[in-house]
């Protein structure tokens, strides 16, 4: 994954302190790419977006030694940087050296059901922190890393405090009402995400001591609400007002909740005084959430992806309107109460908040806006 940052990211040219950025000049963009290296990348793609083909390929990839020394020559060498930390220590050093993008290196994690697995996964990414942050040691090459909730705390827990919530927002839309009753009416429960919460910020002080922030991973609408609640919990206790803040909560776009809890946190962090930050994704689980959509007869989803596209839109120029009019000019150090990830292959996106932020007068190197994508999907941006 790539973290790269608006100024340097794009390529922007200030002039008359307006920012050109044009993706589509792949002269520029594909510069230090061969040509034969983009005939095969090219190639790649067009196999990939057969569904046949990739459907095959996942089951001989899990039965074959051949298709995955295949797959390793091929596939692998596009969207990963290697299979061992020297791999993507070289990665990270040749995208800031040669490219001014910064990375987001993880090790995959899944959920855990038991507890020794829970705390192996905690110790695990602790090191994980200690050890990227050596690449750091002589420049800021890497920003970010992620971290998923049900791999830290009982996934059990999380989809009985999700439907617990939905039953109880449902009377109530005030989170903080709905947060007392749970606290009241199911004591254990909230003691369960408590004691969890409690080990994950010992994760987020070790990325602080280091100078990173914690990108935490949406999953799907059975457990939302409780990573939620999760996220705005330690949003609050660690992106103090005036520092570069530690959380970056994830937001699904295409969920058609969404738009509504991105307002309600942005608001909370407000009038709680912390700093608000965001990562925006359009989403991940559209098939299974597609799939529970039809089971239980209830939306989910936005109603199409044009729609799932316009709400995406409208949540980065929400918070990047939140930027600009609570920026400080001339303040050393963060100066705002609001960041953003915009983390999206989507070029309409891109493009379109960087014209937003032309228009509010976002400095191109302001330390709340950074744009995401996943290794090798969406070189151009």
């Amino acid at each position: 994954i790539t973290s790269q940052f608006s100024d340097i990211l794009f390529n922007l040219i200030l002039n008359s302190n307006m920012l050109r950025f044009n993706p589509f000049d792949t002269s520029k963009v594909f510069r230090n790419v061969s040509s034969l290296r983009l005939m095969a990348v090219s190639g790649l793609f067009k196999v990939c977006s057969y569904d046949a083909v990739v459907s095959l390929t996942t089951t001989m990839l899990l039965k074959s030694s051949v298709a995955q020394f295949l797959a390793g020559k091929t596939a692998f060498l596009q969207f990963s940087p290697g299979t061992n930390f020297d791999s993507v220590k070289a990665e990270a050093y040749e995208l800031k050296s040669s490219h001014y993008i910064r990375s987001i290196p993880d090790k995959s994690v899944e959920e855990s059901i038991s507890v020794q697995g829970r705390q192996e996964n905690l110790k695990n990414k602790v090191s994980l922190i200690k050890t990227t942050s050596e690449i750091n040691s002589q420049a800021d090459f890497v920003k970010f890393t992620p971290i998923k909730i049900s791999a830290l705390i009982c996934p059990e827990s999380l989809e009985t405090f999700s439907s617990v919530w939905n039953s109880i927002s449902s009377e109530s839309p005030d989170h903080r009402v709905v947060e007392d009753r749970i606290r009241e009416q199911y004591p254990e429960l909230m003691a369960s995400l408590d004691e969890g919460i409690h080990n994950i910020q010992q994760l987020c002080e070790a990325a602080k001591s280091v100078k990173m922030s914690i990108l935490v991973d949406a999953e799907e609408s059975t457990r939302q609400p409780a990573i939620d609640f999760v996220g705005r919990e330690l949003s609050k206790r660690t992106n103090l007002p005036g520092e570069t803040p530690t959380v970056y909560h994830t937001y699904q776009m295409y969920l058609l909740r969404s738009p509504d809890v991105v307002r309600r946190d942005m608001e909370a962090a407000e009038n709680e005084g912390y700093v608000f930050a965001a990562k925006l994704v359009r989403g991940a689980y559209r098939i299974s959430e597609g799939r529970r959509e039809m089971e239980g007869r209830v939306r989910i989803l936005q109603s199409s992806k044009e729609d799932t596209d316009k709400v995406y839109d409208e949540a980065v120029t929400a918070i990047l309107e939140r930027i600009a009019s609570t920026t400080t000019r001339g303040v050393s150090g963060f100066s705002s109460s609001a960041a953003i990830m915009i983390a999206t292959h989507n070029t309409d996106s891109v493009v379109g908040a960087v014209k937003t932020m032309e228009r509010l007068g976002i400095s191109p190197d302001h330390g709340g806006v950074h744009v995401a994508q996943l290794k090798g999907m969406a070189d151009h941006l």
